[in-house]
């Protein structure tokens, strides 16, 4: 009995061993039970775990369960990288998701198909609906778990049944409504109703040049009278401004018109006439050139010379400005024709401040448009350099010394003289010291006591704040002059 008792506790003790031996070797085939549904399974593929729905068959085919749960495989090295991922931080902007980054709860979540990277921001309405995240691998997202779905059979059947009143409901008011309408239409009409009158109205709208293509036609009637021809070119004036509109008055022979009633016996209509010119002569290169091969400089010049209105040689003098400035062609032919000493002969015979001030600002604008273009361009810039040979060709200081111009300017300035006046004649002056330095020496008196008035003024000007002074300019541009005419002088 002894030999069979130990036998027998022997066989007991073997058995325990071997169910302990399957326990522990059955582990990782075995099922642990999560709270709530889900549980972990090993497939048998290399350890790898698999978090599934207690009730599988109910998940939908993209993993979303409807309830913020999907199905979710990883492995072991997968897992504990996921651990590491650092924190997507979110803005009111989409931003791509770099690899690695957890996106949090709440965010909005889309896929960029033309970089393929995932993209992330925040909601529009925080707080609005309870998420949920989900994980696939290394794809990301966040489920609305609050929001309810619907089929597309269902979506259609809504849509079919959608009405007006659903959106609006009655409140109740109608007749209040009504009475409303009613008194809108009273005050205002339909758009019908206002295509109708306008009919009956016979209005019709034009377009600027066909505005201007009537106004020349009755221009060139020969039954208008005076007085219509004169609100007849101040329309024209009006839109001539226009760049598109002058050109097109030259398209329509407008510039032989505009010569004709420059030669009118009407000294208003004469005047009217040069006006519109000016208009569209101005910053208006074709009209220039068109000026120029209908015999306009020759016009404004004989203008100038012989009319005996005073209106109309200042008129004339505007024109012609218009003409000149940025044309070099054109400030060629003025020399030419002896445009020049018709200037200076007016200046010299006129008692008028106004006109010569004019006159003067006039030349001195020349000269500097001359000297600005006259720097060597690069060979490249062929505008430029077709710029500098027809300015090359515009000897308007050689003109203005031969002409005793140096003479005339010089005995405009006096003490009396206008502060405007001043510095309009000092900008000539200046301009001008290196031709008319001989000319400029007897005035130098008479800079030498502006030089003191303005110094005066300007000290004025400093005592009382101002800190960029008129005065002070005036006087600093007098003692520059004065500078450069002592300097010029002892090299004599």
């Amino acid at each position: 009995m002894g030999i069979v008792g130990e036998s027998v506790k022997v066989c007991h003790l073997i058995g325990i061993s071997i169910v302990l031996f399957i326990c522990i070797c059955s582990i990782p085939f075995c099922v642990f039970s999560f709270h709530g549904n889900v549980a972990v399974a090993d497939d048998g593929a290399g350890g790898a775990l698999t978090i599934v729905e207690s009730n599988a068959e109910d998940l939908p085919d993209n993993g979303d369960d409807g309830n913020g749960f999907v199905s979710v495989e990883t492995s072991d090295e997968e897992f504990f990288e996921e651990e590491s991922h650092e924190l997507f931080k979110a803005t009111s902007e989409w931003q791509p998701v770099k690899k690695g980054q957890k996106i949090p709860n709440g965010l909005h979540v889309r896929l960029n198909l033309q970089t393929g990277e995932r993209e992330a921001k925040l909601m529009d309405e925080p707080n609005q609906k309870q998420t949920n995240e989900w994980y696939a691998g290394e794809n990301m997202g966040t489920i609305n778990t609050e929001k309810q779905r619907f089929t597309r059979d269902e979506i259609k059947k809504a849509l079919k049944d959608f009405k007006f009143d659903d959106v609006e409901p009655k409140t109740g008011n109608e007749e209040q409504t009504d009475k409303r309408e009613d008194d809108i239409k009273k005050k205002f009409r339909s758009y019908e109703e206002l295509k109708q009158a306008m009919k009956d109205m016979k209005m019709s709208v034009k377009t600027e040049a066909e505005i201007v293509a009537e106004l020349v036609a009755q221009l060139k009637d020969p039954i208008t009278n005076s007085e219509n021809t004169k609100t007849l070119l101040i329309d024209l004036e009006y839109y001539l401004h226009q760049v598109d509109n002058a050109r097109h008055f030259c398209d329509l022979d407008g510039m032989q018109l505009v010569v004709r009633l420059m030669n009118h016996s009407d000294e208003e209509i004469r005047i009217k006439s040069i006006l519109a010119l000016g208009a569209a002569l101005q910053s208006n290169a074709k009209v220039q050139v068109n000026a120029i091969e209908n015999g306009v400089m020759q016009q404004l010049l004989r203008m100038m010379s012989v009319d005996k209105s005073v209106q109309v040689k200042k008129k004339s003098l505007f024109a012609l400005s218009t003409l000149l400035r940025q044309f070099p062609f054109a400030q060629r032919r003025f020399l030419e024709a002896g445009g020049l000493s018709a200037v200076t002969k007016w200046f010299s015979k006129s008692d008028d401040e106004v006109v010569k001030i004019k006159i003067v600002t006039l030349l001195t604008d020349l000269v500097l448009e001359k000297d600005l273009n006259s720097v060597q361009p690069n060979k490249e810039d062929e505008i430029q350099s077709e710029r500098y040979r027809q300015y090359s060709q515009v000897q308007i200081r050689n003109a203005l010394h031969q002409s005793g111009w140096c003479k005339h300017l010089s005995s405009l300035l006096h003490q009396d003289s206008g502060h405007d006046d001043v510095e309009k004649l000092l900008t000539a002056m200046t301009v001008l010291k290196d031709t008319c330095q001989d000319q400029f020496s007897s005035v130098r008196p008479t800079l030498q006591i502006l030089s003191l008035q303005y110094k005066d003024l300007a000290k004025q000007d400093k005592e009382q704040g101002e800190t960029d002074s008129f005065f002070d300019n005036i006087h600093a541009n007098i003692e520059k002059l004065l500078k450069d005419m002592k300097f010029q002088r002892e090299d004599l």
